[in-house]
C-alpha cells in the first residue's frame, strides 16, 4: 500500500513512496499557492500545494495531480484499508488509520496501488497490500456548473465501479475513468468517478470447510463495503454529494452490486441511493454455492499443495494456519494449478469456479441462499437500471459436438470449472433443462446467425444459449420482477450492439462496457462514440442528438445518476419506461432503438425461474 511512514515500507512490493507532513508549518509561507479545485469550488476541500492538488481526510493527506489533457484531477492508489497481510491475511478488513504516534501523513496519490493477487497473471504489480481506491474529479467549466445550479449545489454525483472476472481476476487498472469522465463533462452533466481494488480468488473467497470455521467469510464482499463507507465519508471532500452515490458492476461486479444492495437484509445504511447491474445478480453464483464437494476438493487440493495438512490429518486450526502463514507467491501458484483443466474443456473466459461468495449464517450479505433473498425482498429499495447483452454465453463455452459432450460439459465438477450437479436430483433437473433447447446451431447462440458454427462443434451454439440463460438471464429476469414487486423503480436494457469480437462471440458478455470507458478508437469511429454518447447520456446526462440512435439510451444513465430517471420530465431522449408489469425493456443498437418485452424463450428462463435443485 501507499505508506504512512516515510521511506519504511509495509510490504516489500510496494514502490510507492510516502512522506510525513513533518513541515507542514511551511504551508503557512505557501498559502498564496493555494487555490480550490475548479471542478466545483462551492463544495471542494481540495487545494492545490504549487501544482499538486490534495485532499485531507482523517489525519492523512493525498496528494493527486492534474491531467490537463483529460480535463480533471486523478487521485489514485489511495489506501482504504490496513494492509491484509500475515496475520492480517483471511481476517475482515480494518479501516485505514494514522499510526497513533503521529498526528499526520501524506500520500503520493499519483499512480494507481497494485492490484490483488489473482488465479491469471496480468501485466500490473501484484500484491496482497491492494486495498486501494481511486477517484477521477471532473474540471468542470464555470458555464456547467451556473446551467447546473441547485443541481450540484451540495456537490457533484458520484458513480462507484466494480470491477468483474469471475472473483479470480481484476483490478482498477484496468478501467481508468478518464474517458468516462471526459465524456461526462461534454454531455454537460459531470459526475465524480470512484472505484476500489478488493481481494480475489482464495485471498477474497477461500472455500472449504477450515476457512468457514476460522471466520474468513466473503471477505472481497467486506472489502467492497469498506470502501463504500470510505467514498461516502469522504467523497464531499473532492467535491462529491454523498447522498448522490451510485454503485455499478458487470459480471462479478453486478453480483457485487446485488451483494452490497443485500448488506444487513437491506440496512445499507444510506451509503449509496441507486444501483446499476450489468450482467450478472447473486443468483449468478448458485452453481459455485451448490459445489459444496468441489469446494472441499478445492480446499484440500491447494493444502497440499503448499505441503499443509488437510481434513482427517489435523484440526482445521493446524490446517488453515499453514495456508495463512504459506508465502504468497507459493499460494498464488498453488491457486492456478488447482483451478486447471483440460484443454477440451477451456473456453474464453474461466466460469464457473469454485471460489466465489458462501452462505453463512451471521454474513451480512450471503446469510442465506441468493434465490432466496430476492424472493423475501431482502435488498435495499432503490432506483435499479439492470440489464446484460444479447449473447451472455458464447465466452463461457467451448466447442461442443453433441448433446453428449455438453451434458458432460455441463455437469463437470471440478476447481476451476463447476456448475454445481452433485446430486442426482440436480442432474434429473439438469437433463429436464437441456431438453428445452432443441439440437439446432440456428436456436443457438450467437442468436440470429442461421446455421454458421465457425467451424465449431454443433452443440457449441446449444451450450452458449444454456450457459446464458442458466446464469445470467433467469437470474437477471427473476432479480427484475422481485425489485419490482418490491417497489423499486426498475429500468432494464439489453444491449445488442456487436462490437470488435469475432463474430462467433456476437454480443457477448463483457461487450456493454466497452461503451462506458470507450474501449474503441475514439478518433475513427463515430458510430461508436454516438452510441456511447447515448449510453453515457441515460445514465448521466441529456445528450439525444438527431442521427443518435438507440444507444443513447444506455448513456441515459447519466440521467439516471443525476435524477434517479433515464428520461426524467423535459429529457430530448427516446422515453425509456420503467420495466413494469409489462416487463418492458430497451434493446440497445447504433441507429435502431426498440422497447422488448422481456419474454424472450418463455419456456426454459420461467422453468428455471422456479428450479430449486440448480439455484439456492
Amino acid at each position: 500500500m501507499k505508506h504512512l511512514e516515510a521511506g519504511v515500507p509495509v510490504t516489500k512490493h510496494t514502490k510507492k513512496r510516502v512522506y510525513w507532513a513533518i513541515t507542514l508549518a511551511l504551508a503557512a509561507t505557501c498559502a498564496f499557492f493555494y487555490r480550490t479545485v475548479t471542478c466545483h469550488s462551492r463544495t471542494s476541500a481540495s487545494l492545490y500545494f504549487g501544482s499538486r492538488p490534495q485532499v485531507r481526510t482523517s489525519g492523512i493527506t493525498h496528494v493527486g495531480y492534474y491531467d490537463r489533457a483529460h480535463r480533471q484531477t486523478k487521485y489514485l492508489g489511495i489506501p482504504y484499508a490496513q494492509p491484509p497481510t500475515e496475520e492480517r491475511r483471511f481476517r475482515p478488513p480494518l479501516p485505514i488509520s494514522v499510526p497513533h504516534n503521529l498526528s499526520h501523513a501524506v500520500i503520493q496519490a499519483n499512480s494507481f496501488g497494485p492490484s490483488c493477487p489473482q488465479s491469471t497473471p496480468v501485466p500490473y504489480p501484484i500484491s496482497e497490500d491492494c486495498l486501494t481506491l481511486n477517484v477521477w474529479v471532473p474540471d468542470v467549466p464555470a458555464p456547467v456548473t451556473r446551467s447546473l445550479g441547485e443541481e450540484i449545489a451540495k456537490g457533484l454525483p458520484v458513480l462507484v465501479w466494480i470491477y468483474g472476472g469471475a472473483f479470480i481476476n481484476g483490478s482498477t487498472q484496468k478501467y481508468p475513468a478518464d474517458a468516462l469522465v471526459e465524456a461526462a463533462i461534454d454531455l454537460k452533466k459531470p459526475v465524480i468517478v470512484a472505484s476500489m481494488n478488493y481481494r480475489l480468488g482464495i485471498f477474497g473467497f477461500p472455500v472449504g470447510a477450515e476457512p468457514s470455521a476460522s471466520g474468513a467469510h466473503n471477505l472481497g464482499l467486506l472489502d467492497q463495503r469498506l470502501a463504500l463507507e470510505w467514498i461516502h465519508k469522504n467523497i464531499a471532500l473532492f467535491g462529491g454529494d454523498p447522498e448522490k452515490i451510485t454503485i455499478f458492476g458487470e459480471s462479478a461486479g453486478s453480483v457485487s452490486v446485488g451483494a452490497q444492495m443485500s448488506y444487513q437484509r437491506g440496512n445499507t445504511g444510506g451509503i449509496f441511493r441507486a444501483a446499476i447491474m450489468q450482467s450478472g445478480t447473486p443468483s449468478t453464483m448458485s452453481t459455485s454455492i451448490l459445489s459444496s464437494r468441489t469446494r472441499q476438493t478445492t480446499y484440500d487440493r491447494i493444502a497440499q499443495h503448499l505441503g499443509c495438512p488437510v481434513s482427517g490429518e489435523a484440526g482445521w486450526r493446524e490446517s488453515f494456519s499453514c495456508v495463512q502463514s504459506a508465502n504468497t507467491n507459493d499460494l498464488q501458484r498453488a491457486e492456478w494449478q488447482v483451478l486447471e483443466i483440460p484443454d477440451k474443456l477451456k473456453a474464453t473466459d474461466p466460469a464457473p469456479i469454485a471460489f466465489a461468495p458462501s452462505i453463512y449464517p451471521n454474513d451480512p450479505f450471503f446469510f442465506d441462499g441468493p434465490d432466496r433473498i430476492a424472493e423475501k425482498h431482502q435488498f435495499a429499495n432503490v432506483p435499479l437500471i439492470i440489464g446484460g447483452t444479447l449473447d451472455e454465453g458464447t465466452d463461457f463455452v467451448p466447442s461442443l459436438e453433441d448433446t453428449d459432450t455438453l451434458r458432460s460439459y455441463f455437469t463437470t465438477t471440478q476447481p476451476g470449472l463447476t456448475f454445481g450437479v452433485e446430486t442426482p436430483a440436480a442432474r434429473k433437473a439438469f437433463d429436464t433443462f437441456v431438453s428445452m433447447y432443441p439440437d439446432d446451431p440456428a436456436a443457438g447462440s450467437p442468436f440470429g446467425t442461421g446455421n454458421e458454427t465457425w467451424g465449431k462443434g454443433r452443440g457449441t451454439k446449444r451450450g452458449a444459449a444454456i450457459f446464458g440463460d442458466w446464469l445470467f438471464e433467469a437470474p437477471r429476469r427473476k432479480f427484475t420482477r422481485e425489485a419490482v414487486k418490491a417497489g423499486s423503480p426498475v429500468w432494464s436494457y439489453q444491449y445488442a450492439q456487436p462490437g470488435y469480437w469475432a463474430p462467433e462471440f456476437g454480443v457477448g458478455h463483457f461487450a456493454d462496457v466497452q461503451m462506458i470507458f470507450r474501449w474503441f478508437d475514439t478518433h475513427s469511429d463515430p458510430e461508436m462514440i454516438r452510441l456511447s454518447d447515448t449510453i453515457l447520456g441515460f445514465w448521466f446526462v441529456d445528450a439525444f442528438e438527431s442521427g443518435t440512435c438507440a444507444l443513447r439510451d444506455f448513456f441515459d444513465r447519466l440521467n439516471f445518476v443525476y435524477y434517479l430517471d433515464p428520461t426524467p420530465r423535459g429529457s430530448r431522449l427516446p422515453y425509456w419506461p420503467q420495466y413494469g408489469s409489462e416487463a418492458l425493456s430497451l434493446q440497445l443498437k447504433i441507429h435502431n432503438y426498440t422497447l422488448i418485452t422481456d419474454d424472450f424463450r418463455a419456456e426454459p428462463i420461467e422453468w428455471l425461474m422456479k428450479e430449486k435443485q440448480l439455484y439456492v
